[in-house]
Formats: C-alpha cells, sequence, structure tokens
C-alpha cells in the first residue's frame, strides 16, 4: 500500500501538541523547521489569541507567504544559535534524524515537536540502527526486520539524544510528538 503524502494530515493533533508546546511558556520562541504554507501555527495562534515570535525555514522559496529563512533548515541549525529558541518545530514527510542529532549535539535544552514516519521509504535510516548496535552487515542481511518495531527503535535512539520521554500520537507508522530536550548526562 502507498501512501500519499499530505500536508498536515492530522492536523488537529499537531495544533493541539503545539498549543500544549506553548502552554506553559510565557512569550515562547519558535524554531519551525518546515515552514510549509506556515498554517500549523497560524492556527495556533488564531485558536490561542497568542502572536508568536516564529523563525520560520522552507526550502522552497514560494511555498510560505510569511517571511521566512529559505534552504536547507539542516545547514541553518548548523548555525543558529539554538539557545534563543524555546521550541523547536520539526513537522517533516520522513524522518529529521540529522536534525535531530544536530539539535541534540548542540546542547539544545528545550521542548522538539517532532513529525515523522517511522519508515519513510521502507527503513529506519541506517545511522539510527547504527548507533542502537545494529551493524551494516546485519542490516544489510535483513533490511525488512529493522523497520519492526519503529516506534520502540527510535525511543531508543531519541533517548541517546538526550530525550527521556515523549507523549503524542500514534497512528501505524505516523507519530507526532512533543519532547524534552534535557540536559547532557552520562
Amino acid at each position: 500500500m502507498q501512501t500519499k503524502k499530505t500536508d498536515n494530515s492530522h492536523l488537529r493533533e499537531k495544533i493541539e501538541l503545539r498549543k500544549l508546546a506553548i502552554e506553559s511558556i510565557e512569550n515562547p520562541k519558535i524554531l519551525e523547521c518546515y515552514a510549509g504554507e506556515g498554517t500549523l501555527w497560524q492556527k495556533v495562534q488564531e485558536e490561542t489569541g497568542r502572536t508568536l515570535d516564529i523563525l520560520r525555514i522552507e526550502k522552497e522559496k514560494y511555498k510560505c507567504p510569511l517571511p521566512h529563512l529559505v534552504g536547507d533548515n539542516l545547514k541553518y541549525l548548523n548555525t543558529l544559535d539554538l539557545d534563543k529558541f524555546d521550541i523547536i518545530d520539526l513537522d517533516t514527510y520522513g524522518i529529521p534524524a540529522k536534525q535531530i542529532q544536530v539539535i541534540s549535539e548542540s546542547g539544545f535544552i528545550g521542548i522538539l515537536l517532532i513529525t515523522c514516519c517511522l519508515t519513510y521509504k521502507g527503513t529506519i535510516p541506517r545511522f539510527i540502527l547504527n548507533r542502537l548496535g545494529y551493524t551494516k552487515e546485519m542490516i544489510k542481511k535483513i533490511p525488512t526486520l529493522f523497520s519492526i518495531n519503529g516506534l520502540q527503535k527510535f525511543s531508543k535512539w531519541l533517548y541517546y539524544n538526550r530525550i527521556k520521554r515523549i507523549e503524542g500520537y500514534f497512528f501505524y507508522r505516523k507519530i507526532y510528538i512533543i519532547a524534552k530536550m534535557e540536559e547532557q548526562w552520562e
């Protein structure tokens, strides 16, 4: 079964998670890494009556009608001072694993909003599986085995990236979560 990419599927759940994320932050500073047309945070602002400080990044120049940075969010994540943000939003079609890793390595402490499809293009990214102890040879021998229990594998990998707990909505292989990135621990 092939699924069609759709912008903002499960829109209500995504909005509720964002409202929860800003609930206890008086003036949240938000970095939206996949801004698209800006729909999600626009809806959050409408429903909460709050004006939010959002820096948007969108790869396609004309997709987002709101002010935004144009280009690859991974390049921006490597150059921006992430400590200036309370929330980093990663609402993507695939798995924003490289983005999460860069954010973790930067020392960011705050909230991550993560949307992803755990088996985008059929498998969990190899570098996630390698970090969990699976070797290249193991993965090559039986690649489909490593798509099983995707949420469990992804959660364990998130733990290695300073995320102890996630909560949210889980629909088959799509997940919509809010996570708190903690300080480094041994």
